[in-house]
């Protein structure tokens, strides 16, 4: 029985892609060529007594074992206050701190995230997604290892 000509076109592709997935699993996870590829996440997440749910995150292309720490400041409107405090440290083996202060104006909420590790000039993206009366929030901010990377985002007025 012959293959339709769908499968025939596409067989030289689908060779290629086996190939590559192949040639990936046969590379060593501490060879220079699979570091290229090294990738961890901090992911925790806030909810503040005004209602505002807090998702902070760093995307850092190293592996988890170079990352030292990631350092959280979130700094809130005064008269909030953090009610719960999920971190991802345990879960992934990394070193996550966290730290509110209330001295943002009302209806402004900004993080700072600060990665340490290792190996020098690691690029690091700061995400913070903020969550408030139905409505989301997005920021980000792309950096290096070791640099305060800094997000801010303005709360919707009310209607």
């Amino acid at each position: 029985m012959t293959p339709p000509a769908r499968v025939i076109r596409h067989a030289p592709r689908l060779a290629g892609a086996a190939a590559l997935v192949t040639a990936l699993l046969l590379v060593p996870a501490h060879s220079p060529a699979a570091q290229a590829y090294d990738f961890c996440r901090s992911d925790p997440a806030v909810l503040l007594s005004d209602g505002t749910t807090v998702d902070l995150s760093a995307d850092i292309a190293d592996s988890l074992a170079d990352v030292q720490g990631v350092s959280y400041t979130l700094h809130i409107p005064a008269g909030t206050r953090v009610l719960a405090w999920a971190g991802t440290d345990g879960l992934m083996g990394l070193r996550e701190s966290f730290q509110a202060r209330t001295d943002a104006a009302p209806g402004t909420y900004a993080s700072v995230t600060t990665v340490t590790t290792v190996t020098p000039h690691i690029a690091v993206t700061a995400h913070t997604q903020m969550v408030t009366g139905g409505a989301t929030t997005l920021g980000a901010a792309p950096g290096w290892d070791r640099q305060p990377l800094q997000v801010q985002a303005q709360a919707p007025a009310p209607s």
